[in-house]
């Protein structure tokens, strides 16, 4: 990471249902990732989350769980960006009807075991994922 630039900080919800992850697909770029946004100033993570899934996913959670942090930086379209994300288990109220309200992004359920053939960002963090989602399998259960 450039520590002459700013850190964006940025919630992301894993988001399970039948065995199936809800996931954003980028499509200008066309790669994929999780749910969530910024965190602003002085905004707790939670707080950020609960927004973001609100405006995004227009849900409510019903409850969360932090995972991991994990530190990201990539270059786009000649710019150095650098990112930490903040990762929760997300159940929602309900599941149904998710559609973005942002014509540059589409949400999908993808089934659990094909997320590592998606060109999914940040990469590295696949394997936290599936790692959390197999060691908290009774989290989504209501």
């Amino acid at each position: 990471m450039n520590p002459d630039k700013n850190i964006e900080s940025i919630v992301r919800a894993i988001v399970v249902k039948n065995d199936k992850i809800l996931l954003c697909n980028n499509l200008k770029h066309n790669f994929y990732f999780l749910p969530g946004g910024h965190i602003e100033e002085g905004e707790p993570p939670e707080g950020a989350l609960k927004r973001e899934t609100l405006e995004e996913l227009n849900k409510i959670l019903q409850k969360t769980k932090y995972i991991t942090k994990i530190s990201n930086s990539f270059v786009q379209e000649g710019e150095q960006h650098d990112e930490v994300f903040l990762i929760y288990l997300v159940a929602l109220e309900d599941y149904e009807n998710i559609e973005s309200k942002e014509d540059h992004i589409r949400f999908e359920w993808v089934p659990i075991n094909n997320l590592s053939l998606v060109d999914f960002k940040p990469r590295k963090a696949i394997s936290d994922i599936l790692k959390s989602i197999k060691e908290n399998k009774n989290f989504w259960i209501k």
